[in-house]
């Protein structure tokens, strides 16, 4: 009897690549033919060469996304924004979509809530809200990967005005998306009515920096609302028309604001303009502003408004009875816009309208 043909390694891989990136089940039907194609499809290197492979083809479609949802069948005193998978209508089997493995259980017994992601790593911490006990985990649900911060030191300047985190590769690479074993760094910022201060989380040393401060005086508080990432800067939202500026380089803190016009600074998220530099989204009525922010050759010359996008071609007029909710902005190559309605949360692609 004939030896059965059997396909080089290298074909295998090629014929692998060639999966369209818009139906992401068909790797994990690849990786249960047999173990020598799981640990091809499963291999760090893999996944590298099948985003870029595909880099240059639209974004595969979001089948999930984290977001903190209120238990609105307990008291409020007790209600808490707690972190939850939602599938999208994207995804083909919402039934049953679910990340590849737990969260560690949460000692606190009141779950955790999600501060911020990026490259495939999500940054939460446990409930409910305080200051230094407070544990902050930093999850790989696809690599099965979960690494425990240790508790900061104690700062001499307590945060009662507020505090925000984010979570970065420790390249700071804005467009690096194989980064999933690399190392990352936490940054930590706090809010007090006449200074801002940072620390840093490095992973490769397992501990935090030195405190860092800036003496800004300031009405506003910071919210824990995704920061956004444009270049080595980034840039944590307040309360208010404040917006606070970190530089990851050189780790020194400033302060930018929105433009006076903007009615309501609470109800705006912060971008990344398609040029790579900082904006933000402000929803008014059925209407979604998109601003740029522009460099000028010595300093930042301001604000421009780049686009306005009319809702009410894209939702009903039930949905929006009242003014939209800006959740969020989703970077990463996805670059959609997350607004909550009176239907439900939707994404708005700008590049799509």
């Amino acid at each position: 009897m004939a030896d059965e043909a059997v396909l080089p390694g290298d074909l295998i891989e090629q014929i692998l690549l060639r999966l369209p990136p818009s139906d992401p089940a068909s790797l994990v039907c690849a990786a249960l033919v047999c173990m020598a194609w799981r640990r091809l499809v499963s291999d760090a290197g893999f996944g590298l060469r099948f985003r870029e492979a595909h880099r240059q083809q639209r974004a595969p479609p979001m089948l999930s996304f984290l977001c903190n949802i209120t238990d609105y069948d307990v008291d409020d005193d007790d209600a808490y924004f707690t972190a939850r998978f939602v599938p999208t209508s994207s995804c083909p089997h919402r039934d049953r979509f679910v990340p590849t493995c737990p969260l560690t259980d949460c000692s606190s017994g009141s779950g955790w809530h999600a501060l911020d992601s990026r490259h495939g790593r999500v940054l939460l911490h446990t409930l409910p809200y305080g200051a230094m006990h407070n544990r902050m985990v930093v999850w790989d649900p696809i690599a099965d990967e979960q690494v425990e911060l240790p508790k900061m030191p104690q700062d001499p300047y307590p945060y009662h005005w507020g505090w925000n985190a984010a979570l970065l590769c420790a390249t700071c690479g804005g467009d690096d998306l194989g980064c999933h074993h690399t190392p990352f760094i936490v940054v930590f910022v706090g809010s007090m009515p006449t200074m801002m201060f940072a620390r840093v989380y490095l992973s490769e040393a397992a501990a935090w920096s030195e405190i860092t401060t800036g003496w800004l005086f300031a009405h506003d508080c910071l919210m824990r609302m995704p920061s956004a990432l444009a270049g080595n800067m980034l840039y944590f939202q307040s309360s208010g028309s404040m917006i606070l500026k970190y530089d990851v380089t050189t780790r020194k803190i400033s302060k930018i604001h929105l433009p006076d016009t903007v009615d309501d600074p609470e109800n705006v998220a912060l971008t990344v303009s398609e040029g790579g530099g900082l904006g933000f989204t402000e929803a008014v009525g059925s209407r979604l502003y998109l601003w740029s922010r522009n460099a000028g050759p010595d300093k930042d010359a301001g604000w421009t408004q780049s686009r306005v996008i009319e809702l009410d071609r894209l939702f009903s007029i039930e949905a929006l009875s009242t003014t939209p909710e800006v959740l969020g902005f989703a970077a990463d190559g996805v670059g959609v816009i997350f607004l909550q309605t009176n239907d439900g949360i939707f994404t708005v692609d700008p590049k799509s309208e």
